[in-house]
């Protein structure tokens, strides 16, 4: 890990992210040109955060020319368990009494989803 940043901040991700990014590239003595790719949670999580985080990763990787790679909010969770061989359910506070959850296990070193969303209508 070259730099990190976690805020509590409610709301105002518009105002608070671009400065945040600017800090982390301070902080890391690097600048934006240097990287190889944009990464990007792509959800779940927050409606307005989501479409916050994807027009800048999108603005960023366009202007730059870089790959752009959305990733599972979930996923990344799960992956700070990934050396772990039980079954690993993060889950997120999806507000009115619903979490956003979902399943992974170590499968041949590699996280793997096993429980996936499942939709009826």
């Amino acid at each position: 890990m070259v730099a990190t940043t976690t805020t509590n901040i409610a709301k105002n991700h518009s105002v608070t992210l671009m400065p945040l990014i600017e800090e982390l590239f301070k902080r890391a003595n690097w600048q934006p040109q240097t990287v190889d790719r944009v990464v990007v949670a792509q959800g779940p999580g927050s409606y307005t955060g989501l479409r916050i985080g994807v027009t800048t990763a999108k603005t960023f990787a366009c202007t730059l020319n870089k790959e752009l790679v959305g990733v599972s909010s979930l996923e990344i969770l799960a992956g700070a368990f990934a050396h772990t061989e039980q079954l690993i359910v993060p889950l997120f506070d999806a507000r009115r009494n619903n979490v956003f959850a979902g399943g992974y296990s170590n499968k041949n070193g590699k996280l793997e989803q096993v429980i996936a969303d499942q939709h009826t209508s």
